[in-house]
């Protein structure tokens, strides 16, 4: 596993063509080159460890959540365990000053963990009998709340300022409620992105300074996961995540370690997709640094830690 691994990061400046940074008194321009991975640190869960979330702060603070109520935090490679209370089912997670902030799926509520460990309820989500709370992410002061509509079959973007919770984005009705198209949240600079957990994998992104929602490029265009279209039920996404002007995308074989890194563009569009055969998938970025946090598993569950920045790549001298 770990010369899989290895291989891979060894490897990395090959596999992701990236995007150089403008200097800050200069508009932002990204232009192609590549950019290295390179493992910082991992940490092992503890046994039979149920993880149903997570969500990063700053300086690689990490928090994990499972189905039946338990709390992991891990910071500077220690792992502390806590405990939610009964029946808590979180969609989503903050990490904030006053403590960690949570929406309860069941109840459509809001929460507040102080570090003591006490629990104040807050505001419910204004949400009609028929929706319920898939996902969570708290982005820019406000949660984004995936929510499914069963009576209509769709799939709901909200934003829940504590008191409203208008609809941003609604997709189209599926045949029933078991084919609703579910989708994973995660933060960028250019707005909320949504990753289709399941074929045909779409990405959009939700500015809601506009509001406007960009569809990108479809991943299964890419010639090179043509052979996937036989067996597509069997393959889910990861949320997308992004490194300044490009995004990475993990997809997954349920039933292999099989995994294809899919890196978007500054336009947009699909530009590479390189298989890895290891049980590897990219989380999310760490917030204020240049790293990603991945998780892994072989036996049990490990979180692992990965610095990356772009390389200039040589200048060819003309004559």
């Amino acid at each position: 596993m770990r010369r899989l691994l290895q291989r891979f990061i060894t490897l990395a400046p090959l596999l992701f063509p990236a995007l150089e940074r403008a200097s800050v008194v200069q508009a932002q321009e990204c232009r192609s080159g590549p950019v290295a991975l390179s493992m910082r640190a991992s940490v092992l869960l503890p046994k039979n460890s149920g993880i149903a979330g997570s969500v990063l702060g700053p300086g690689g603070v990490v928090v994990l959540w499972g189905a039946a109520g338990e709390l992991f935090r891990v910071d500077g490679g220690v792992v502390s365990e806590g405990k939610l209370p009964d029946n808590s089912r979180p969609a989503g997670m903050a990490i904030t000053a006053d403590g960690l902030r949570f929406i309860d799926m069941i109840e459509g509520r809001e929460y507040l963990r102080h570090a003591d460990g006490t629990v104040v309820a807050g505001a419910r989500v204004p949400l009609a009998m028929a929706q319920v709370i898939d996902e969570a992410l708290w982005y820019h002061g406000a949660w984004y709340l995936g929510t499914r509509d069963l009576a209509r079959r769709t799939f709901v973007l909200r934003r829940f300022d504590g008191t409203n919770a208008p609809e941003l984005f609604r997709s189209p009705a599926a045949d029933s409620v078991r084919n609703i198209q579910r989708y994973h949240l995660s933060p960028s600079s250019r707005g909320v992105l949504l990753t289709g957990t399941m074929a045909p994998f779409a990405v959009l992104r939700i500015d809601s300074e506009a509001p406007r929602i960009d569809t990108l490029s479809p991943v299964l265009q890419d010639a090179s996961l043509a052979p996937l279209r036989d067996s597509l039920a069997q393959w889910r996404a990861l949320p997308a995540v992004s490194l300044d002007c490009t995004l990475l995308l993990t997809l997954s074989d349920l039933t292999t370690d099989r995994r294809l890194l899919v890196r978007y563009g500054a336009s947009d569009q699909v530009e590479q997709v390189t298989p890895l055969e290891a049980p590897l998938g990219l989380i999310a970025r760490v917030p204020g640094e240049d790293a990603v946090l991945a998780a892994r598993r072989a036996g049990e569950l490990e979180l692992v830690w990965y610095d990356w920045h772009w390389v200039r790549e040589p200048t060819i001298a003309t004559h």
